[in-house]
Formats: C-alpha cells, structure tokens, sequence
C-alpha cells in the first residue's frame, strides 16, 4: 500500500526549480518531496511565499488491517468500528468531524471518517504511519536549515495539507483522522541551492543525523531576543553549554557518560582547557582553538545568565543579548566543523572570520 502526507512550508523560496527529491531508500521507500505551489494552491495561497513538503511511503499492512482499508473503498465502516450514532451522543467523543455518513449508512465520498471511530488496530497501524512520515518531514527540512544555516522555529511545518492512501498508487483516499498541526512557519532555502547538495542532505537523514539540540535550542532563543531578551540568554546560553557537551560526547564517546551525568566545569574552562585536547575531525590553521573575542562575548553571556538566575542587578536588553547569541551561533557552528562539518565555516560571522585569519 501507498501512504502521503503534504505540509504546508511558509516563506519558503523557490526559484529556477519546480521541486526537489530525498529518496532515502528505507525499508518502507521513504520519499520527500519539496515542490512549488500547483495552480490550485496557488489560488488558495496566492499572498504568501510558500511551499509544499510531501511525504510518502509504502508498506504492506497485516491482512486485518488491509482488508479495513478496503471497506473503505466500498464507503463501508470497517467491521469492528464504533456505531456513529452512538459516537455522536458519547461524551468521549473528541472529533468535531459528524457528516461522513449519508443517509444509506455509507461514508460520503471523498470525506474520511474521524479515526477515533475505525478500530483499533486501524488506528494504531494510520497513527504509525502519519508519525513516520511527520518524523522523515521535520527531519528532512531540519536537516537542510542546518546545513544552510537558515532560520525558522523549532518545528518547522506550519500546517498539514493532509494525509492520503492508495491501495495500488493510483486511486487515492483522504485518510481518516489527519492530524493538523498549527505552528509558526520557517524561513529556508532556494531550490537551485538545496538541489546541490540534496544527497548530503539525504546521507544526513539516512544516517538518522539531524540538527544538533544546541542549535535548535539556539533557534528559541533568537525568536524572544526582541520580546524576551532576558528568555533569551537563559536558553542562548543553554544552547551553548549543551552544543559543547554533544560536541564532547561525539568526538570522544568514551567520555558520553560523564559528560550527560556529572557536573560539568564551566563553559569557559572547558573550552579553553578541554576541548584543545580532543581528537577533533578538522583543525583551523593546524590547531583546536576557540578565538579570544568568542571566548570574551561567551563569558559575559554566562556571568549575565548566572547574574540573572541568582538575582543580582544586570543590565539585560536585546541589544547586548543579541550580541551573545551571535556568539553561540559561532560557537555552534565552530563545533560543528570540529567534529567532522566543514560546510559549517561558511556560517561564521564576518568578525569571527577575521578572527582566524588574523592568526594565519
């Protein structure tokens, strides 16, 4: 059987390219697809630049669950699902989906009963299959925002367009109960761009490689830099300590334990004394190093946070944190190279460019 789910991408660009393809070559031929907008969709969202995510999947269900699936293309309930009328009047009820069926007792066309009334092994084996397909979408796009150092929120789809199945991959049903999500949207990429390097980004996901927490974290904190500064530097600075432990973890697996279970000593000392002595992947002009201006805007980070959380008087603004988070932001991307992402240099800030260069 044949399995998609489509979500909505805000403020996406895509330009010079109608779509680009992730074949992950998984077990269940995991497919991701970002498009531009058809004619239809274009007409439904004719004032905002966005694009479409498009995930599928084929699996072959256990013959119960197979044979529910073809009750549905008969507009038949599948035996075992729960009578309609009596869901109407339950209390546990939590759908507000009522019309699906006429007034012959058959399902309308081209309306999905909710999934709460299928039975259960029906819902359990749909649910599976929405998760795997939402997890290969977030993955994917995350994955791509890192490598190409774009913004965006933590979840990246802004809303389901929906979810469908196909018993032969022609004919295609709407699939009961699709879950829709309702998130802010993200800023990423054009096409030409993303079709370069789609293989990387693919080996990243088969690999089940996604962005690091640190720079999600650090997405979080640069969202409330302007209405919560001081939100902000809590999670920036967060992000910054975190970033550097995974770092740790995967340069030296032997010490992952230590690192997630013992008090760690400050940020700083651990960058400064630590990390040069890791068997890092790359090195910047021969050596592990950290710039002292990094090491400089990162210590007043961490004294502002420490200042804040133990109540003394700091002069926190969106200003001065804004200057921290830059600094976390070239931290990640410097922990990145060094365990083993060479792309991520291109990231560094214009200062901390110069920064190395100088020393060469």
């Amino acid at each position: 059987m044949y399995f998609n789910k489509q979500f909505w991408i805000e403020n996406i660009l895509v330009e010079g390219e109608k779509e680009v393809i992730f074949d992950y070559n998984s077990s269940h031929h995991i497919v991701c697809t970002i498009r531009q907008k058809n004619e239809v969709e274009q007409k439904i969202r004719s004032n905002d630049r966005s694009a479409v995510c498009i995930v599928t999947s084929q699996i072959d269900p256990k013959d119960q669950v197979r044979s529910m699936f073809e009750s549905l293309t008969e507009r038949k309930l599948p035996k075992g699902s729960e009578d309609p009328d009596t869901w109407l009047v339950s209390p546990k009820r939590k759908s507000s989906q009522v019309e699906f069926m006429d007034n012959n007792g058959r399902l309308k066309e081209n309306i999905p009963p909710p999934l709460e009334i299928m039975p259960q092994a029906f819902q359990s084996f749909v649910e599976q299959v929405n998760s795997e397909l939402q997890r290969y979408a977030i993955q994917t796009i995350c994955v791509i925002r890192w490598r190409l150092n774009l913004g965006g929120p933590h979840n990246p789809l802004k809303e389901s367009k929906g979810g469908a199945w196909s018993l032969d991959g022609n004919i295609w049903y709407s699939t009961p109960g699709t879950i829709y999500i309702n998130n802010i949207g993200m800023h990423i990429l054009a096409s030409p761009l993303l079709s370069k390097i789609k293989n990387e980004i693919s080996e990243l996901v088969r690999s089940r490689q996604s962005e690091p927490l640190g720079h999600e974290l650090f997405r979080e904190a640069w969202e409330q830099v302007s209405r919560n500064p001081r939100s902000a530097l809590a999670i920036g600075i967060a992000a910054a300590e975190i970033g550097t432990k995974q770092s740790i973890a995967l340069l030296l697996p032997q010490a992952q334990w230590l690192v997630e279970n013992l008090p760690s000593p400050p940020l700083i000392q651990i960058l400064t004394d630590y990390f040069p002595t890791l068997p890092t992947k790359h090195t910047l002009n021969g050596k592990i190093t950290i710039s002292k201006p990094l090491l400089e805007k990162l210590k007043k980070g961490v004294q502002m946070r420490n200042n804040m959380i133990h109540g003394k008087s700091t002069s926190i603004n969106s200003c001065n944190v804004e200057e921290i988070l830059i600094a976390v932001r070239d931290l990640l991307h410097l922990l990145d190279y060094y365990c083993g992402h060479s792309w991520s240099l291109e990231y560094l800030s214009e200062e901390e460019i110069n920064n190395y260069k100088s020393k060469t």
